[in-house]
C-alpha cells in the first residue's frame, strides 16, 4: 500500500531561545514528523488535509539539548496528526 505524505510547512514559537538553538531545534523537525506519522499509520492510506494544527505548549529550559526538544515536539505534532488519521 502507498502513502504519501506532504507537509507544507511547520511553525514553531520559541520563546526565550536564542537564534542558534532556534535553528538547531528546527533542524530536521520535518523528516521526525513525517517518519513518526509513518511510523504510527501503519498501513493506513488514505488522504488527510490540515490547514492549522496547535500542539500546544511544551516547557523545558535552556538546559534541554536541542534534539531532544526537537523529539518532543515532533512526537507531540506527529501525535496528533495521527489521531486525525483514524
Amino acid at each position: 500500500m502507498n502513502k504519501k505524505i506532504h507537509i507544507e510547512k511547520i511553525q514553531i514559537r520559541l520563546k526565550g531561545s536564542t537564534a542558534t538553538r532556534a535553528r538547531s531545534i528546527g533542524q530536521g523537525l520535518g523528516d521526525e514528523v513525517l517518519k513518526l506519522v509513518a511510523e504510527n499509520s501503519g498501513s493506513k492510506s488514505g488522504s488527510l488535509k490540515i490547514e492549522n494544527l496547535n500542539s500546544g505548549k511544551i516547557s523545558s529550559g535552556q538546559g534541554v539539548p536541542a534534539a531532544a526538544l526537537r523529539g518532543q515536539i515532533a512526537r507531540r505534532i506527529a501525535d496528533l496528526i495521527s489521531d486525525r488519521m483514524k
